[in-house]
Order: structure tokens, then C-alpha cells, then sequence
């Protein structure tokens, strides 16, 4: 709403008892100037799912997009954002009527009567016209609504709404609806600046979420990574608590001095206000526009985020194009009149989207070459290799330059195969994680973290997940070659362990309360060669696991999936799972952490080196000094120091669990 607005609208406001007539006459001017606006938003409302399905389809030939229940999915994607969309102009309304309802609250001493009681007619002014956008928006959705009803089927159409994240979009849309009410609210030059900085400050939280998409996307990079990046990190930091709460470093401080800074710098600008003329000129000034052309773009990303088409390159610039056009849209509906206002403020939204697609593109080609990464032996001190599997019985350990050369040249092959393998026919990496979907990176997979220590002094982290069911010659040599196939392949570590070292426990239940003693009542009395032969067992049978087949299940007759194939001799659920054995004991083996740390021999972590590992991967226990900051056993529930390792012996080692108990009968 620009000046002309303003003074044409806020003059016929003749009286208290007038405002009635006033609310009719703009309302109806509302929807006059802005059907042109309504009718875009509708149309990109009905394309955005379509073209994304259509791109998808055209970009990709994954022979599982080709399912039934995949098609379904994307028909169900494909709705939810027109159901979404009919919602938003609603939460506009109840967003705006709740946040004037506590300004009156705090202002009026709480008077009842909400439509005389507001404090300055230009709420009136804004609600009044935020009624007829939402009837531009409310009925064409609601028709959309029930055609996709008719489509899907009610009950799942609904399914389809809960089942994906409207609620996250419409929980976004109300947080703008409220920080763009303040917009228009605090009408002055630098009003409009710290409003309009508000709404960009969610730059930081889309960076978060794309960044940790790509995490999916560009094989080495990993959440960690990001957060570790120096400059994003504080800037990130700097600008919101989210990501503080992602990574337990609680930077409220910093958080509350821009809250504030901000607050303050409104309530003086607020009673600095002079004029209803100069809070209409707030809207035409450079740094103004500016600043809410990257938040309408900030609001794209986050459309096209919670839409979930950043599947593909295309599809997410098609999402983002799409998302922030409905965004500035929406902003210009309110902060300007009709349409003439609307295409003077494409210029600068133009360029910034043309900044961010072309930053999408380089990151898509890995122009700045994240993902090559492939030192030579004279380049490192050594490679610090972490293997993540949920409970693994391997410790960190180290690759040594000469002595692991075979071992480091394997990584650095293995490493460009699986980045060869998640790109595109055009040789980027799509905007998705192709480790669910891809045949290729079917089930299993085993993933490492990296830490690469520079002979420069340099630390650069990586993680990588490698196909181990893969025939290439590289990912075979890979699992052949010591120590890293005691990281790559769970337990195979075991067979090296001395026996000696181990305790047998039996147990009721998993718990996680008895120690490695003589003395625990719960102690099994085996030998050195019953052990060494148990290891020997448990090792294999984790192996065989790890590479046991898979097949297609149809459950339900039209989903597919896929299950593992359990033995005959383990019982079965009509649901397919396997469950403990019937006499509901397990038998657990305590590996002291130095008996693992000698049977990695050289390629062991030293304590300093376990030491540094763990201030790498623990940043905030490190740099967060303050003792409220962390729990009272933060420092006793995370220390590098190891014990001891459990391995579980069950339904998933089957021989193993044979053999105890013909020992212990």
C-alpha cells in the first residue's frame, strides 16, 4: 500500500461510526486492484506441482520412479500444496487479528470491542484489505481443493496433507504474515529496514536447510562440514537460534542483543513518527526494496523447501522462481497497489534470483571443488578414518603415509567412484539424496568420516558412503585392503581380537549397567579357545548379514519394498521381522577398548591424536566455556576415552548363539 493508498484510502475515514462504510469501499477497491495479482498467484498455485513432476520424469531414469507407488506419491505431492495455499490467506487474517488483538491488550487496556478499539485506523486500513485478498486466494484454492478431493479420494487426500509438510508451510506463511504486519506497522524509513531485516534474517536458516540437503547431495560434504566452514558458521550463528540448537552450541547471547537492538530501534522510531506521508515513503526507499527483494527470494527457497520440489537442479529453480514470485506477490499486495506497483519492483528481484540460481548451478557442477579431494601420500601426515555404523566394534583409526599407501590410493579411487556414481547425465549432482533411491546405492552401504591432517598443517573433513554390494573393481579392492576393511566391514575386526581380553554376559534384556568383571554375576566362564571360536562366529555371522540378498516385497499389494531375507530357523512376525530368540536370552561380549587398539596394531589412534579426534568432532564442547551451556555430564558422558565395546549376540548371530549355548549346557 503506497502513498496513494494511504491518503486516497485513509481519507474517506470521516468517523468512528463511518468505519464500516470505509471497510466496504476498500474492501471492494482491494479486489478490483488486485485480481491481476490473485489470478498470477492462482496460476503458479496450479503449475508449481505439475512442472515439477514433469521435469522430474524428464531428468531422471530411475527405474523406480517408474512404480505405481511412485507415481501415487508424486499425485499426492503434487496436492498438498494447492490445500496448503488455501489455508494461507487465512492465517494471514487470524495472524493479523491476534497480533492486533495484543497490541490493543498492551496499548487499550484490553477493550473488548476489537474493530473500534484499534489503536490507529491504518489496522483497520490493513485488515480491511487483507479480508479481500483472502477471498481472491480462499475461493480459487477451495475449488482446487475439492477437485483434488474428487481426484484422490478424501481420505486420502488427507493423508496426503498430513503425511508431508503443509503444516510446516502454513507454520511459515504465519510467521510471514506476522513479520510483514510489522511492515506496514512501523511505517518509517528505519522501521521498514529493521522489519524488513527481520524477514531476511531467515537467510540463515535457509542456508542451514539447503546446505544440509546438499550434505545429501555432493558425496564428502556432511553437516559437520558446513558447520565447521568459519565465516557461515558465525554468520549463521550471528542471525539465528536455529542452527545453535542443531549443533549444541546455544548462542543465545548473541541472539538476545539483536532482539534487542531490534526492539529498541523500533520503539524510537516509533515515537520519532511525524506523518502518515513519511511512513508511506519507507516503501519506495532503495535499502527498503533491496532488502525485501532477498526477503521475498529467502521466502522462495523456503516454499520451494517445504514443497519439496528440490529434487533436481531444474525442479528446484523452478520451485524457487515459482515460490519467491508467490511471495513478492503477496508482499507487494501489501506494502503496494495493483499491479503498475508490482512490475516496477521485478528489476532487483530478478537479479537476485538470477545471483542465486547462478550459485545453485555452481554448486550442482562442484565448480569450487568440494568433492575433489584426493591427496597423495607426500601431501598428508595421516588420514583419520571413522567408521559410523550404529555400533560398531571399530575404534577411529589412522591411515600412515608409505606404510598405507595401497590403503590411501583405494580411498582416493573409491572416493571419485561414488562421486562418478551421484552425478547426472550432464555431470552434476542433482539437488537430492540418491542414497534411498538410487538401485546402485541399494542396501548395504557402510559410511566413514575422513579427517584428512595436512602436512601444511590443514584439516579438511569428508564423509563418504560406499556400496558395498557393488562389483566395480575399485569398491572390492576397497574392502580387501587392510585396515580399512576392518572400518568398512562390521566386525570383521573381531577375529583379530584376543580372546583372552573378552567377557561373556548374559542378559534378560539390552541394558547397558554391567562391567567387565570376574565378579558379575552374569559372567559366563568360558575359555580362551571358546572365545577365540565364538569371535571367530560372531564375525562371520555379521559379515554374512552385511551381505545377505535382498528381495522385492509387495506389501498390501501395491507398495514395494524392500526387506531382509530372514533364516528359517529365527521365528518371524506376520509383519516379516525377526525377533529374539524364544527363550528371550541374550548374550553379550565386552571388548576392553586396548584389546581392539591391539589388533589394529600401528594403525592405532594415539591418545593425543584420540584427544584432537575428539575436540574435531565435539566443536562445542570446546569452544562453549560456559557451564550453562551444556549439561551437568556433558563432560563425563562424551570423553574420547572408550572403555570397552558390546557386541550383541542374537537373532542376527545365529551361529554364534548356537554355539553358547551348546557351551553352556
Amino acid at each position: 500500500m503506497t502513498s496513494d493508498t494511504f491518503s486516497a484510502k485513509s481519507s474517506t475515514y470521516r468517523s468512528t461510526n463511518s468505519s464500516g462504510r470505509t471497510a466496504r469501499y476498500i474492501f471492494i477497491h482491494s479486489l478490483k486492484d488486485n485480481l491481476p495479482i490473485a489470478i498470477v498467484l492462482f496460476v503458479l498455485e496450479c503449475l508449481v506441482q505439475p512442472l515439477s513432476y514433469y521435469f522430474s520424469r524428464m531428468t531422471s531414469t530411475y527405474p523406480w520412479q517408474e512404480s505405481l507407488e511412485y507415481i501415487n506419491w508424486y499425485k499426492y505431492n503434487m496436492m498438498r500444496s494447492t490445500v496448503s495455499g488455501a489455508f494461507v490467506p487465512l492465517l494471514f487474517v487470524v495472524g493479523l487479528v491476534l497480533l492486533v488483538r495484543l497490541y490493543n491488550y498492551m496499548h487499550q487496556m484490553g477493550q473488548i470491542d476489537l474493530w473500534h478499539s484499534l489503536p490507529i485506523r491504518k489496522e483497520r486500513l490493513f485488515l480491511t484489505k487483507w479480508s479481500a485478498l483472502s477471498v481472491l486466494l480462499l475461493v480459487p484454492h477451495g475449488l482446487i481443493c475439492i477437485w483434488s478431493s474428487f481426484i484422490l479420494g478424501v481420505k486420502h487426500y488427507i493423508l496426503a496433507y498430513l503425511s508431508y509438510w503443509a503444516m510446516g508451510t502454513l507454520a511459515a506463511y504465519a510467521a510471514l504474515s506476522i513479520i510483514m504486519y510489522f511492515f506496514v506497522r512501523l511505517g518509517t524509513t528505519w522501521d521498514s529496514i529493521i522489519g524488513s531485516f527481520a524477514l531476511f534474517a531467515l537467510w540463515p536458516i535457509m542456508m542451514l536447510l539447503y546446505s544440509v540437503q546438499i550434505s545429501y547431495t555432493i558425496p564428502g560434504f556432511d553437516f559437520s562440514s558446513f558447520m565447521k566452514s568459519g565465516v557461515l558458521q558465525k554468520l549463521t550463528y550471528l542471525t539465528s537460534p536455529l542452527p545453535a540448537f542443531w549443533s549444541a552450541q546455544f548462542v543465545w547471547p548473541y541472539w538476545a542483543v539483536i532482539i534487542v537492538l531490534m526492539l529498541t530501534a523500533s520503539t524510537l522510531a516509533y515515537k520519532k513518527r511525524k506523518s502518515e506521508q513519511a511512513e508511506t515513503l519507507a516503501t519506495s526507499h532503495p535499502l527498503y526494496r533491496f532488502l525485501r527483494t532477498l526477503a521475498t527470494i529467502t521466502g522462495g527457497m523456503l516454499f520451494s523447501f517445504l514443497l519439496g520440489i528440490n529434487n533436481y537442479l531444474m525442479i528446484t529453480v523452478i520451485g524457487i522462481l515459482m515460490g519467491s514470485l508467490v511471495t513478492h506477490c503477496i508482499v507487494e499486495m501489501i506494502v503496494a497497489r495493483g499491479v503498475k506497483t508490482l512490475l516496477k519492483s521485478l528489476l532487483g528481484y530478478v537479479l537476485t534470483l538470477a545471483i542465486l540460481i547462478l550459485s545453485l548451478v555452481a554448486i550442482s557442477f562442484d565448480v569450487f571443488g568440494f568433492s575433489r579431494i584426493a591427496p597423495k601420500s607426500e601431501q598428508l601426515e595421516m588420514i583419520i578414518v571413522t567408521p559410523t555404523y550404529w555400533d560398531t566394534v571399530t575404534p577411529p583409526l589412522k591411515l600412515i603415509p608409505e606404510k598405507d599407501d595401497a590403503a590411501i590410493e583405494g580411498l582416493n579411487e573409491a572416493n571419485q567412484f561414488v562421486i562418478d556414481q551421484h552425478k547426472n547425465r550432464w555431470g552434476m549432482f542433482p539437488l537430492m539424496n540418491l542414497d534411498n533411491n538410487d538401485a546402485f546405492f541399494s542396501h548395504p552401504t557402510n559410511t566413514l568420516e575422513l579427517d584428512y591432517i595436512m602436512a601444511d598443517g590443514r584439516i579438511i573433513h569428508r564423509t563418504y558412503s560406499y556400496p558395498l554390494l557393488s562389483t566395480e573393481q575399485t569398491i572390492q579392492l576397497l574392502l580387501d585392503t587392510q585396515p580399512l576393511n576392518y572400518a568398512l566391514i562390521h566386525g570383521s575386526l573381531l577375529d583379530k581380537v584376543n580372546p583372552a581380553a573378552c567377557f561373556l554376559f548374559e542378559e534378560d534384556q539390552y541394558t547397558y549397567e554391567y562391567t567387565s568383571s570376574a565378579n558379575d554375576p552374569h559372567n559366563l566362564d568360558v575359555t580362551d579357545e571358546q572365545m577365540e571360536h565364538l569371535l571367530q562366529l560372531v564375525s562371520e555371522d555379521y559379515k554374512a548379514k552385511q551381505f545377505e540378498s535382498y528381495e522385492e516385497s509387495d506389501i498390501d499389494g501395491n507398495e514395494t519394498s524392500n526387506h531382509l531375507q530372514t533364516s528359517p530357523a529365527v521365528p518371524e512376525t506376520k509383519d516379516n521381522r525377526s525377533i529374539v530368540p524364544t527363550d528371550g536370552k541374550t548374550y553379550l561380549i565386552k571388548i576392553p577398548e586396548q584389546a581392539l587398539k591391539e589388533a589394529l596394531g600401528p594403525n592405532c589412534l594415539t591418545k593425543e591424536e584420540e584427544e584432537f579426534l575428539f575436540k574435531q568432532r565435539n566443536v562445542g564442547s570446546v569452544i562453549n566455556k560456559d557451564p550453562y551451556k551444556n549439561s551437568p555430564n556433558f563432560e563425563a558422558n562424551y570423553t574420547p576415552e572408550i572403555r570397552e565395546y558390546t557386541v550383541y549376540i542374537d537373532m542376527y548371530t545365529e551361529r554364534a548363539y548356537e554355539y553358547i549355548k551348546t557351551i553352556i549346557e
